[in-house]
């Protein structure tokens, strides 16, 4: 009980002492009196707080990247598949109807094509090119609340970072591989609002804030994300997504292999 309660300390320290931009939220931290408090919830009881999908679904998409260094980006609208917590595949298409990216996730594995440049991207080959927006899509789309959850409370983050646990939302502060990652879920009525930050060697590399809707009226459905403007300050992207109500159901096998497997 000692060691965790000292995981929890470390990691929600090393957010509270992050370092971010004027131009970005400030990283969530809780108090110390509210790491243990009435309003923590049990970190077992995480999956039924984030109502995560559970099975295969398809969303049509609008994306727009933008590359912070160069200036350049690219829009397309497309379809994604998302085989929760193991894989997906989104095919956008550009001007003309011609693919724009061809992208494919399953972690650690993944793969993005984009035939106007005649480039292809994989895994192996060091972190993902700049403006390629594979590290959200897989924290997004296949693993949302993916890592080890280190505490999670109620209420919501204020503009300062501190959590107001009068609010009615819950914040989940989560490691996943080298990163410290906060998500947090705001309701204002039905409304839901999505936040996210992600935090590497003291420093906010990454922030998102976005919407979801339950995909039903029962209180364990199921949410999904509508919308997400996410900013990466390292490496300096910006990523907008506007996504359709999902089509929920068995996906084919094939829909998530290998594009470049031989058979």
């Amino acid at each position: 009980m000692r060691r965790l309660a000292g995981m929890v300390v470390g990691c929600v320290a090393a957010i509270a002492c992050a370092r971010t931009t004027d131009a970005g939220p400030a990283a969530p931290h809780l108090d110390a009196a509210q790491i243990d408090d009435a309003a923590s919830i049990p970190n077992v009881q995480l999956a039924r707080w984030a109502r995560v999908p559970r099975d295969d679904f398809k969303h049509e998409l609008t994306l727009t990247v933008r590359d912070e260094v160069s200036k350049r980006g690219f829009s397309g609208r497309g379809v994604v598949a998302v085989r929760p917590r193991t894989a997906m595949r989104m095919i956008l298409l550009g001007p003309g109807g011609t693919t724009a990216m061809d992208v494919w996730i399953a972690w650690p594995r993944w793969r993005v094509l984009i035939p106007a440049l005649d480039k292809t991207f994989r895994d192996g080959s060091g972190e993902a090119p700049r403006g390629i927006p594979v590290p959200l899509l897989r924290r997004w789309l296949v693993e949302p609340f993916g890592g080890k959850p280190v505490a999670v409370h109620r209420g919501r983050v204020l503009a300062d970072g501190s959590i107001d646990e009068r609010a009615q939302g819950f914040v989940a502060f989560l490691r996943r591989d080298d990163v410290e990652e906060v998500r947090a879920r705001e309701l204002d009525g039905a409304a839901m609002r999505a936040r996210a930050w992600w935090v590497k060697q003291g420093h906010v590399v990454a922030w998102l804030e976005g919407a979801e809707r339950p995909l039903g009226a029962e209180s364990d459905s199921v949410v999904v994300e509508t919308s997400a403007h996410y900013v990466s300050i390292d490496p300096p992207m910006t990523v907008d997504v506007a996504a359709e109500t999902p089509t929920v159901g068995a996906l084919p096998d094939a829909t998530f292999d290998d594009p470049d497997a031989v058979h």
